[in-house]
């Protein structure tokens, strides 16, 4: 049976894998297999969550600009004048 509320986590952990995956290989070297070892869970179960490495590099994708998002937001409201709004944009958009 599975355990109830571990879906999310799970996914994040191969979300979280594939990010750290494809900065060390790129994107067209690593495997399913690769990242949910990474991750700590079967590939059967990667893809399970995700169906195929596509849908699981769009996903990753669609959380990696999720975060951008809130980060620009953020940094967007201390910004009063044009130039600080692009110098925000820019820093946002070349920070670790």
């Amino acid at each position: 049976m599975p355990k109830v509320g571990m879906e999310p986590l799970r996914r994040k952990a191969l979300i979280d894998a594939t990010i750290s995956a494809i900065g060390e290989r790129g994107s067209l070297d690593v495997t399913m297999s690769e990242i949910a070892g990474r991750a700590g869970v079967s590939s059967a179960l990667a893809h399970h969550y995700f169906g195929a490495k596509d849908e699981l590099l769009l996903a990753t994708m669609r959380h990696i600009l999720a975060e951008l998002t809130i980060d620009m937001r953020r940094a967007l409201q201390s910004a009063g004048t044009a130039r600080q709004r692009v110098s925000a944009v820019v820093a946002v958009n070349f920070s670790d």
